[in-house]
């Protein structure tokens, strides 16, 4: 699904929240030698010991990622989707990643509520001015077409179907947002006072043919800081304020789907060959 309604978000958090708080129970009672034998009945094994490699195991450990509440996360929705979503036996995909000072623990689409996009046709996410006009308006650039943060990062973008009533009943163009309102509303950002507010909004959709990795769901996200009286070099790593509040993992607050794509960047020399790919970068006005 593309967006969540309230109702069915109010019942899948309550169902989540219980997982997760019997995984923290659990957690509790297990020696930490033990841990990886609690996570293999749900969770592959090649994705456990990635998870464990980067789990906060004692206070000695430098530079470990996640905590006690988010592997219980992990653990607890691993148990969430065997019930609503997978197969008795299924078990759960996921990918750890590690970027400066981000951290993702990530599942594949159709392993989350989002699984019913696999067939959307676009992705679209939102950059400030310098940005969209660097990437994607001066052919010089060596940032142009690149489509998300850097190369070998993450970024977060929203799952677009083009035959949703999105350029207000007319499927005639070959741009997703037609205005500004529409963008708002179907990226999930109306509220939001870095993106809601007056002036222009550029909003970037690129077909799904053309992204070369696949796009897949957060479970966790994390971001680090530096631990500057340490005496030696370590960072102290916590969960993104704001991050999922109230919903099941694959949405934000506004109910709205939420994916990572890995950044890449297309080779074209031109906006127009860019544009011949579907992909566009939009400038939207009030």
């Amino acid at each position: 699904m593309y967006q969540l309604k309230t109702s069915t978000n109010i019942e899948l958090r309550s169902k989540f929240s219980v997982y997760v708080e019997e995984a923290e129970k659990k957690l509790n009672k297990t020696a930490v030698d033990s841990v990886e034998q609690l996570l293999l009945p749900l969770i592959e094994e090649k994705s456990v010991k990635s998870l464990l490699r980067h789990y906060l195991l004692d206070v000695k450990s430098v530079n470990k990622v996640f905590g006690q509440f988010e592997l219980a996360t992990i653990l607890g929705y691993a148990a969430f989707a065997r019930e609503e979503l997978m197969k008795p036996t299924e078990l759960l995909e996921v990918e750890v990643r590690i970027e400066a000072s981000k951290a993702y623990a990530l599942v594949p689409l159709h392993q989350s509520f989002v699984a019913e996009a696999l067939s959307t046709d676009f992705v679209a996410w939102v950059h400030d001015e310098e940005w969209a006009l660097d990437r994607f308006s001066d052919p010089a650039s060596k940032n142009f077409a690149l489509c998300g943060q850097q190369i070998g990062q993450s970024k977060f973008v929203t799952l677009v179907d083009s035959s949703s009533n999105i350029n207000n009943g007319t499927n005639d163009s070959a741009l997703l947002f037609q205005n500004k309102d529409a963008a708002l509303d179907k990226l999930g950002i109306r509220g939001y006072e870095t993106f809601d507010k007056p002036g222009s909004l550029y909003v970037v959709q690129v077909p799904m043919a053309e992204i070369p990795y696949p796009v897949k769901v957060p479970l966790v996200y994390m971001s680090a800081k530096s631990n500057e009286n340490a005496k030696t070099s370590t960072k102290s790593w916590n969960t993104v304020p704001g991050f999922q509040e109230g919903t099941i993992p694959g949405f934000t607050k506004g109910l709205c789907n939420e994916v990572i794509m890995e950044t890449f960047q297309v080779q074209v020399t031109s906006v127009d060959e860019l544009n011949r790919k579907g992909i566009f970068c939009t400038r939207l006005i009030d």
